[in-house]
Parts: structure tokens; C-alpha cells; sequence
């Protein structure tokens, strides 16, 4: 029945086949694979949903929240993983603790074209992947430590764009002054663009910015929308009374950092900063 449903949708130069609940997933998936598919694929395995366009652009999306233990690697499936331009994954549905499966590590290692990488977690520690040349990474949404961003930074040479969504559920990043700190370690990444869109936190008087670049390092305060170069030391001589955020960034090279705050109130309140590498 899936080799016929999947030889009807490739006869369609536009088709998008949704089926909600089925017992074999991966089995449409593999019999989708057997064709060879023209302009834009999105598949999204969980909920199964397939999306073809042969007038756009060639890209191919694999979006997969659910347990993958049962991916088989055929020559057809390894062939899609090989085309493959970006792969988003959600470990923290069915995974308590998050753990990346040896099924996730085999799959990555045969995405050797894979330009753009999601991961949604709870909460991760370590994660080794081959090095693949993903030039966008989007990590969330709890638990990002400095540690394992340090890691991707290592593992993906041809990093450029990182996309961060971090919750503030507990007291983790809250400082005794009031306010939060957050740390975001990638020392080896040039960036183009840093996004980090923060959720719930809590409401700010101040925000800094101690960015340290090829081991130079200055700090910046947010003056309306934009960040400015201050004294390195304003940060300790802040009044205890002050709810401050202070973001400490480490990098190779920064050239835009964007910034989104989702204010715990009702309704919640949005600010919205951006620090530009050729404004001081």
C-alpha cells in the first residue's frame, strides 16, 4: 500500500500528504526514498507529513520528534541522508533524560551535506557528532550549558548562525543581585549572527554584555535598543537593588547579536535588543 501512495504523490508536481496516526511511520518514509525527488522535500515523520515542490529551489528537510530507534539504513535511506540540507530533532518528548540514540549518531553520520541542525532538548551534557559542514545550528529549550555549546563549536567547523531558545523555569541563572547571567561559550565559532530568545525571564533594569572576542574582551550596556562600550568593571559596581542580565559571550568573532526577551508577566511583555560588530 506504500509503494502505491508513494508512486501517485511522485507523479504530482506540488503535493502535500498529511496522515496522522499510522503504525509504520518509517515504512512510507523508506517507500518515499525510493524516488528521486525534483525542487523541495519537507518530511516530517511523526504526525506523517510529506511536502513536494518541484518549482522551488532543491532543499530537502527531514523533521523527526519522535523515537527513530526504528530507522532502517538502506541504500534509499542512506542516498536521502546523503542529499540532505537540514534536520531537526526532538530527543525531549520521548527521552526523560535526553539522550542522543547510536540510531541519531548514525544518522548524522551520513548527513554529509547537511547545512542546518535543531535539536530540542531537556536536558543534554554531551553530544559528539562527526564533523559536518552545518553553517546554522538552533539548540533548546532548557539546559543549554556552556559546556556542551563549547562542544558544538569544536565539532562544527563551518559554524556561522546559532539560534538559542532558553526557558527560566527555576532559580538556575538568577544571580543574588537580582536579575540572571547567562554564559554562552563557543570559542572556536565565528558568528554572523547569535540568536538567543529568552522565555519567561525576569523583568531587567539593566542589561551587559561582556564579549570576549579572539581573547579580547570588553563589555557593553544597553542603552534603548542598542548595546554601547562601557568600563569592563560597571558590572561589579552595580547597586544590589538593580534586576541586571548579564550575558557573557565568548566567540572567535561576532557580527550581530539579537536578543529576545519574553517578560514573565500577563500579558507577557517582548524586548527586543541587537549588538552590531560595527557599532560601539
Amino acid at each position: 500500500m506504500f509503494q502505491q501512495l508513494a508512486s501517485y504523490v511522485h507523479t504530482m508536481d506540488h503535493v502535500i500528504l498529511k496522515i496522522g496516526e499510522i503504525p509504520n511511520r518509517i515504512g512510507l518514509f523508506q517507500a518515499l526514498q525510493r524516488f528521486q525527488w525534483q525542487g523541495h522535500t519537507d518530511t516530517q515523520i511523526d504526525g506523517f507529513m510529506f511536502e513536494h515542490d518541484s518549482s522551488k529551489s532543491k532543499y530537502s528537510v527531514l523533521d523527526s520528534r519522535c523515537n527513530v530507534d526504528e530507522f532502517q539504513f538502506t541504500h534509499e535511506n542512506i542516498a536521502y541522508l546523503n542529499q540532505l540540507d537540514e534536520f531537526n530533532f526532538d530527543i525531549s518528548q520521548y527521552d526523560s533524560e535526553s539522550r542522543i540514540s547510536d540510531v541519531h549518531h548514525q544518522i548524522l553520520s551520513h548527513c554529509k551535506r547537511l547545512r542546518k541542525l535543531s535539536i530540542d532538548f531537556s536536558s543534554l551534557e554531551y553530544f559528539e557528532i562527526p564533523g559536518l559542514p552545518v553553517t546554522s545550528l538552533s539548540l533548546g529549550p532548557y539546559g543549554t550549558s556552556p559546556e556542551l555549546l563549547s562542544q558544538f563549536s569544536y565539532m562544527l567547523p563551518c559554524l556561522e548562525e546559532v539560534e538559542i531558545l532558553q526557558f527560566f523555569h527555576d532559580d538556575h541563572y538568577e544571580e543574588p543581585t537580582g536579575g540572571f547571567s547567562i554564559e554562552i561559550l563557543l570559542p572556536v565559532t565565528s558568528l554572523a549572527k547569535l540568536k538567543i530568545e529568552m522565555i519567561d525571564c525576569v523583568d531587567i533594569n539593566v542589561f551587559y554584555l561582556q564579549l570576549s572576542q579572539s581573547g579580547i574582551e570588553s563589555t557593553h550596556q544597553l542603552c534603548g535598543t542598542t548595546f554601547y562600550e562601557t568600563e569592563m568593571n560597571i558590572c561589579e559596581e552595580r547597586e544590589p537593588s538593580n534586576k541586571a542580565a548579564n550575558l557573557k559571550l565568548t566567540c572567535e568573532a561576532i557580527q550581530q547579536l539579537e536578543i529576545i526577551c519574553h517578560l514573565e508577566r500577563y500579558p507577557p511583555a517582548r524586548t527586543h535588543f541587537i549588538y552590531s560588530s560595527d557599532r560601539t
